[in-house]
């Protein structure tokens, strides 16, 4: 079965992992944040926040090439994401912030 090229994302599978990243400032706050309670709902929020990927795009990403690599480095932190395996799709992910020492 032919499927429309509009279908499509312009972009792909690593990318959109990396767009999963856009609330990051929230681990920064984890990082920082002295109260145990704290800290673990800043991580339980970003964990959430994770998802908002999906309710914001209807179309379906290119599948990555096996060792296909995406890396996205701002200010506030360094991304590295990988396909490692192809049958099953599996990407692999890194994240270190840059303000703060965590590692995503």
């Amino acid at each position: 079965m032919a499927v429309p090229v509009y279908f499509n994302d312009p972009t792909s599978l690593l990318q959109k992992c990396a767009q999963s990243m856009e609330y990051n400032y929230l681990l920064d706050l984890a990082a920082n944040e002295t109260d145990p309670v704290k800290r673990h709902a800043y991580v339980a929020v970003h964990l959430v926040t994770t998802l908002t990927i999906c309710e914001r795009t209807a179309t379906k990403p290119f599948n990555p090439l096996l060792g296909e690599t995406f890396e996205f480095v701002t200010d506030d932190f360094e991304y590295l994401s990988e396909q490692v395996t192809h049958h099953p799709p599996v990407t692999a992910c890194y994240c270190k912030g840059r303000k703060s020492n965590y590692i995503y």
